[in-house]
């Protein structure tokens, strides 16, 4: 006999970078509880699933594969079932039931030019924003993490949005302690894709400007060939024309691994030029990092007591780390727990 669901949690879109990381704390909590649904990409690798009480749902990342899913979860969905939609779209079919849409990705909030992205991306977004707008119910609920968030969606999406930020601080101080006495490897750690604004092309622009200087800080890029051709393969050339200090890394670290980079770098810098929220700077801030960041308003809503400089400028972000005091500790803003978002949202 099928359990009664009461709670789902649909996320078949999720499997790496800073959604996996949040995610991933909110499985171990809902994986206990028998009348809950947990919908996931099968390519997340969650260790829990084999043991869970919850029912599990793993989607194979194809279009028959997602659409049978859509279909299958119509028949799970009752009209008092409470749906958590983490990975930023409701369910393409909509069934009945009470949906919470968590909207992490910026472009899908706002109106902004697509350009700079590969031609695929720019048409999966434009896709996912038409989803968005029309498969959005008048009684369902948006969260967000920012208040710079909340007005964009409020803005561009005409609906009302929730400020419930959140992720597992607990698991970071853990790591923390573990990593304390990490020799510092780097000067200057970036945690981040390549997409455009991302900024990366201004930030190694500013270190050719100090390296003009005479000054050479060391640089580490979570950057890599596999998902970033063009914009590596331009970070190398510069490297090797003025003898840059960067090192990349690779994109295809682990979670851990990416806390164990904190651990071995002296400083953060964040040049984004926009974010729905900026998870490494909360990791970055509970490492007791300095950190030094563009001048906007994301970056303030979640760390205390950083540097800042202008991200559109070079010039302005080579003065701001010539200058940075090492010594100068960030700390996280209030963020809820896993728990607490789960308590909020449901």
């Amino acid at each position: 006999m099928r359990k009664s669901i009461k709670r789902v949690l649909y996320a078949p879109n999720i499997h790496q970078g800073g959604g996996k990381v949040l995610l991933t704390p909110l499985l171990e909590i809902l994986g206990n509880d028998p009348y809950c649904l947990l919908v996931l990409d099968e390519r997340i690798g969650w260790a829990g699933a084999a043991d869970a009480a919850a029912t599990v749902r793993m989607v194979k990342p194809t279009l028959t594969a997602r659409l049978w899913n859509e279909v299958a979860l119509c028949k799970w969905v009752g009209r008092d079932t409470m749906i958590l939609c983490m990975g930023n779209l409701p369910p393409l079919l909509a069934p009945s039931g009470r949906k919470t849409v968590f909207l992490q990705n910026w472009y899908l909030a706002s109106r902004a030019q697509l350009s700079g992205f590969p031609p695929l991306t720019t048409l999966r977004i434009v896709i996912e924003r038409l989803w968005l707008r029309f498969r959005l119910k008048r009684r369902d609920r948006i969260v967000v993490q920012t208040q710079t968030m909340k007005k964009h969606v409020e803005a561009n999406l005409g609906r009302p949005a929730e400020v419930v930020p959140f992720c597992d601080r607990e698991g970071i101080v853990k790591t923390r302690a573990i990593l304390a006495s990490r020799e510092k490897v780097y000067d200057f750690l970036y945690v981040a894709s390549g997409e455009p604004h991302k900024n990366h092309r201004v930030l190694v622009q500013a270190w050719r400007l100090l390296a003009a200087r005479g000054v050479f800080p060391r640089l580490c890029l979570t950057l890599g060939m596999q998902r970033n051709t063009e914009l590596t393969q331009w970070i190398k050339a510069q490297i090797e024309e003025a003898g840059l200090n960067i090192e990349l890394v690779g994109d295809e670290l682990d979670h851990r691994q990416v806390l164990e980079l904190y651990g071995q770098a002296r400083a953060f810098i964040y040049p984004s030029l926009f974010e729905s929220f900026g998870l490494p700077l909360i990791e970055a801030a509970e490492f007791g990092m300095p950190i030094v960041a563009s001048d906007r308003a994301y970056v303030a809503e979640v760390v205390a007591s950083f540097s800042s400089f202008d991200p559109q400028s070079a010039l302005s972000v080579a003065n701001a780390v010539e200058q940075v005091d090492f010594s100068r500790a960030s700390e996280p803003r209030g963020i809820a727990t896993p728990e607490g978002f789960l308590e909020a949202v449901f």
